[in-house]
């Protein structure tokens, strides 16, 4: 919900002209979405001992989950940098941008790092937790330094163009209905009076 917010935000920002107002948005944004991941991984470490119970009876599973609690608090602080920065880039007008840093961490850092940990070094869920967790991270890494080294001036022109592109186009298909739909209305009522003439 954060990112999302964020990226309206910005995306209106950048759209309007003002791109060191974007440019604030999207840091306010990464600052208020790394606060509250950080204390929902907090309050999430501190039930490590509650939650295993409640999932399963068998004590070496509980062990097993509980070892993964720390795993998971860090992925999810990077998890959720990392979909923050992606709709921040979003609102750049770069989707194919971020999709493609997003896709290509996860093929060539998370699949690989997964079946070198279960594969060959046999490790159990730690193993696959790891790969995870670093696949996000290099993920909100990368993501992060996109929008650190963005020309946000040039990026905003872009995209008022674009936008101007759009309602210029808009303009034209409204102004060409109107003009069709008056011409139709005046050809009938010219037919109409033809045969009241006859």
């Amino acid at each position: 919900a954060i990112g999302d917010a964020g990226e309206v935000r910005c995306a209106y920002q950048m759209g309007k002209g003002r791109p060191v107002t974007a440019k604030l948005a999207a840091y306010k944004t990464i600052f208020i979405a790394f606060i509250v991941t950080v204390l929902f991984s907090g309050i999430f470490l501190s039930l490590k001992d509650v939650l295993p119970p409640l999932l399963t009876t068998d004590p070496t599973i509980q062990g097993m989950l509980a070892e993964l609690f720390p795993l998971i608090a860090v992925g999810n602080v990077a998890m959720n940098i990392g979909m923050v920065c992606w709709a921040l880039v979003g609102a750049q007008n770069r989707y194919y941008l971020a999709t493609s840093i997003a896709a290509v961490s996860s093929l060539l850092v998370t699949v690989p790092l997964g079946v070198m940990m279960s594969v060959w070094l046999r490790i159990d869920l730690q193993g696959l937790a790891f790969a995870v967790v670093t696949g996000d991270t290099l993920t909100a890494t990368l993501l992060t330094v996109v929008l650190l080294m963005s020309d946000w001036e040039k990026l905003s022109t872009k995209i008022q163009a674009m936008v101007a592109a759009e309602a210029e186009e808009d303009s034209d298909d409204s102004s060409s209905s109107s003009s069709s739909s008056s011409s139709s209305s005046s050809s009938s009522s010219s037919s109409s009076s033809s045969r009241s003439f006859k």
